[in-house]
């Protein structure tokens, strides 16, 4: 084992292999709460205003009801989308970074996208979503990376 590290130290790379080892300060910060087994409310906004005005109403009020964020169940991580260094989180995430914004993505452990929801959505549509995901049989990644069981 030890070889094999030392030779992946010692062979030559460049700048721009280097710069693409590093993820997104968002990225990283969505990482962090999905492996401390917390919902993400990645908030998508153009310009953040005074006091967290990028958050939008939907992720305001879902951080707030008690079954989500008092027993810091769900995490707010802000992203700006003319953000060049978040611009292939994003396009991962398959969010249209020209969509109006505010917009919310709601991300649930151990990765997995739940939803996209724009400035008119309502925290109940958000929360019916969260419901049906967590109805899959395979919800939080209980079935593994790949789904449940082999394809035929």
């Amino acid at each position: 084992m030890k070889k094999v590290f030392h030779e992946a130290l010692s062979s030559s790379f460049d700048e721009t292999q280097l710069r693409t080892a590093f993820v997104s300060p968002g990225t990283q910060l969505c990482l962090k709460a999905l492996q401390d087994r917390k919902l993400v409310l990645l908030c998508v906004f153009d310009q953040a205003g005074p006091h967290g005005a990028a958050v939008p109403p939907v992720a305001r009020e879902f951080k707030a009801d008690a079954r989500f964020g008092a027993a810091a169940k769900a995490e707010v991580v802000l992203v700006n989308a003319s953000d060049d260094g978040e611009a292939g989180f994003l396009k991962e995430l398959q969010v249209d970074a020209g969509a109006p914004k505010p917009f919310t993505v709601l991300l649930a452990p151990p990765g997995t996208m739940v939803g996209q929801f724009d400035g008119r959505a309502s925290k109940d549509q958000m929360v019916a979503k969260l419901t049906a995901a967590r109805a899959n049989p395979c919800a939080d990644g209980a079935c593994g990376p790949g789904g449940c069981g082999p394809r035929k």
